[in-house]
This record gives structure tokens, sequence and C-alpha cells, in this order.
């Protein structure tokens, strides 16, 4: 599903405060797999799910999703891309402190046209499986972490995305909270999503939903 040939992304280029964080990564990642990144901080990862995810641009190499060379698409076709294929988790959750849980969840379906219908669908369909249907109405900032986690994750699901992407996911969660994500990963796993997973926790050490290991150190794989 994922090809990625000779990435690499400098910060500052030429300058003499000039910073590679990645440095030719060649990494091929299946449909279907999970796949966790690890390393220190400053190792890479977040970068590398960041540019995999479309959100920033390589200084060289190439990126192919699905044989679509994203790091070559234009500003809106690749907005268009992360809209409809891929779901993304937030360290810090990333919600709208002021919006209830429903009005977080249907966010990403702002730029869709798609009726009142479908989207009212997709939100009970997204809400009941991260299990957060019964705090629909409250708003982000009185959710407690556990719960902030599932709207994030409800969120990413709402346009049936083919790829899922978290960054140190579990970072602000207790251990229950934690094995409520990863039991969550699982059962997108088993319809076939692909997900990746930049953390620092052990917990995903030999867990059976990861099919992969690759660490990074100094923005090189190990």
């Amino acid at each position: 599903m994922i090809t990625l040939t000779q990435l690499e992304k400098i910060h500052n280029h030429g300058a003499k405060n000039e910073f590679v964080a990645l440095r030719g990564i060649n990494l091929s990642i299946e449909r279907g797999e999970c796949v966790v990144f690890k390393g220190v901080s400053g190792s890479g990862k977040s970068t590398l799910l960041s540019l995999i995810g479309g959100m920033s641009k390589p200084s060289h190499g190439s990126i192919l999703i699905d044989n679509l060379p994203i790091a070559k698409l234009p500003d809106d076709k690749v907005s268009h891309f992360r809209l409809t294929t891929i779901g993304f988790i937030f360290q810090s959750f990333n919600l709208i402190d002021d919006l209830s849980v429903r009005e977080n969840i249907l966010t990403p379906t702002i730029c869709l046209n798609i009726s009142e219908e479908e989207r009212e669908s997709r939100f009970q369909r997204a809400a009941e499986f991260a299990n957060i249907t019964n705090k629909s109405s409250t708003r982000a900032k009185d959710l407690s972490g556990g719960e902030k986690q599932r709207c994030a994750i409800a969120r990413s699901l709402i346009n049936n995305p083919t790829l899922i992407i978290a960054d140190e996911p579990t970072a602000n969660l207790d251990q229950r909270n934690s094995l409520y994500f990863i039991e969550t990963m699982q059962k997108l796993k088993a319809l076939g999503k692909t997900i990746l997973i930049a953390t620092h926790d052990e917990i995903f050490e030999h867990h059976v939903l990861v099919d992969r290991i690759i660490h990074l150190e100094y923005g090189e794989i190990i």
C-alpha cells in the first residue's frame, strides 16, 4: 500500500542551523499491516508520519500510497486525499474544546458534499464503534482523557479511511485506556485498515496487534 524511496526531510536546508530529520528512508508497508515506529524524541518518528500523511512534503525522495505520488500532488489534491483516505489520531487529541463530541466527530465531513442523512449515518457508526455515543452532547473540554481519545478515534473514522495514523496515541492515557485503544485498533485491523503508530509506549511490544516494529535513530531506520 505504501512505498517510501530514499525519503529525506531537511529543515533550514543550507543554513547554519540545518537539521536532517530523516535520511534515506526506504520502506514498504502492506495493506492491512500494523507497523509501530519507535525511537527517542527527535529520532524522526513524527516527521515520518507527517510525510506519509501528506501534512508536509519531503526534501527528497518519493511517497507512493496506492500508487499515488502524494508528495508531488498540489495542496488541494493532497488535502482531498487526506480527507478521504487517512484518519489521524493525535497525542493531544486536537479536539475543539467548546464543540460537543458530536460536532468534533463531524468536522471532517464539513468539506464533503453529502446529505444530512449520510452525515448522521456516519456519525452513528463512528461513535458506536468508538463507544462514545453516550457523550454526544458533552463539550470536549468536559471529557476525561479516555473519552477524548475515543472521540478522536471516532473522528478519525468518520470518512471511512483506509489508513490510520496515530502519533503517540497512548502518551496521555492510563493503562486501562491504553489497552482500550489497542483493542479498538485490533478491531480496525480486522476490518482491513492499515495502521501506523509512533510511540514510546512499551505496551505495544510483542502485542498481537503489531506486525512490525521499526526503530529509528537520528532520522534513519536501524
